[in-house]
């Protein structure tokens, strides 16, 4: 069993002095690639050693260490039977991607990312090594299109605009253009979070190298929800904040065996989708304790279920790639439409996914050509 972790993390625990071994494993971590099942021992108690600071600049490094270590103990004790590594995922990409994929389907039968992964170039996209894992399978499961896809799916999502590379913008989409704040999104998986009233010439700079997704935010707590899932029947029934409509991404997605958190923007009183994220929130340890909890609960670290999630993510692969291919042309920047565990399919899977061939927009409710939706 691997879980990922990227070199922010591992920054965290390497600058911080949160416990006075802890910085010996990050060392580790660093130089070694990973902290190996043989250390986890040694690591985890560490990792209880850790006292919560004083400083505030701190405040940061603890959550991602006490996240960690909770996630650590519950891999530990989900899968029994499974030796546990913590992999800084820049040592894996390294290998470069077909000696990446070997060491994979060589060295462990379950993968789990932390989510999100700070960068796409640092993220582990496994299609094509033939082992289970809960985070992205390839590029295009963490790009724009799969916001779009899962709000297009759910008919509800922050209002957005897909914007090809290249073009010039002289006002900011309708759609977008009455919000305080956005949130800017390029090809690689960047964001930023702007003032409209400064968007416009951040937005051109972008769009020079990059399409980029422009979508209504707003920055402040009470208008952010993280919601672990598998969504509890009962919180659904219940009517807890934004669980029924977490629950309606995921189903929409086919992530019945997957486990994560759908991140949430409430906008005129109601919570809609704004992205989705599969594997354990390292950034804060009391969601991370809730995804735990949620993925224990409805059992999903048995082989079946494994086998399962494998086929369900083989699927959302699938249906983002024809999704992409009705905005795009098929087979545009060399992405793929198989999923196999061969040397061609995982290849075509790893490339970069299709950039949009005309302006799309997300009005809330359905997304169409920005031209239809201005007709």
């Amino acid at each position: 069993l691997a879980l990922f972790v990227d070199s922010k993390l591992a920054a965290c625990l390497m600058m911080s002095n949160l416990a006075v071994e802890l910085k010996q494993h990050a060392v580790t971590l660093y130089e070694a690639g990973k902290i190996p099942a043989e250390s986890l021992d040694s690591f985890l108690s560490a990792c209880a050693a850790i006292v919560r600071p004083t400083e505030p600049d701190l405040l940061e490094y603890f959550q991602h260490a006490i996240a960690l270590w909770h996630a650590a103990l519950f891999l530990r004790a989900a899968c029994p039977s499974r030796p546990l590594d913590i992999v800084r995922t820049e040592s894996l990409r390294e290998l470069g991607h077909p000696t990446m994929l070997r060491v994979l389907r060589r060295s462990y039968g379950l993968l789990v990312s932390m989510a999100p992964i700070i960068s796409h170039a640092e993220t582990v996209f496994s299609a094509g090594s033939g082992v289970p894992h809960c985070g992205p399978a390839a590029p295009i499961c963490v790009s724009p299109w799969l916001r779009l896809f899962a709000y297009a799916a759910v008919g509800a999502g922050a209002n957005s605009a897909l914007l090809r590379r290249g073009v010039r913008v002289r006002s900011l989409p309708p759609v977008v253009a009455e919000e305080e704040w956005l949130l800017l999104t390029d090809w690689s998986g960047e964001s930023n979070t702007i003032a409209t009233s400064a968007a416009l010439l951040s937005l051109n700079e972008l769009l020079l190298h990059s399409p980029v997704l422009v979508q209504a935010y707003r920055p402040q707590p009470a208008h952010l929800l993280h919601v672990p899932f598998p969504v509890a029947a009962a919180d659904v029934d219940a009517d807890l904040p934004g669980c029924a409509s977490a629950a309606a991404v995921v189903a929409a997605l086919g992530l019945r065996r997957a486990f994560g958190f759908v991140l949430l923007l409430r906008r005129e009183g109601i919570w809609v989708p704004l992205d989705i994220h599969l594997g354990l929130p390292l950034f804060d340890a009391g969601l991370c304790k809730h995804v735990c909890a949620a993925a224990e609960r409805e059992g999903l670290f048995s082989d079946a279920s494994a086998r399962q999630m494998a086929d369900e993510t083989g699927q959302l692969f699938h249906r983002l790639v024809a999704f992409a291919a009705r905005h795009a042309p098929q087979g545009q920047d060399g992405v793929g439409s198989g999923w196999q565990d061969g040397a061609a399919g995982a290849a075509a899977a790893a490339q970069p996914p299709p950039m949009p061939t005309r302006d799309l927009v997300f009005d809330g409710r359905a997304l169409s050509a920005m031209d239809e939706a201005a007709a």
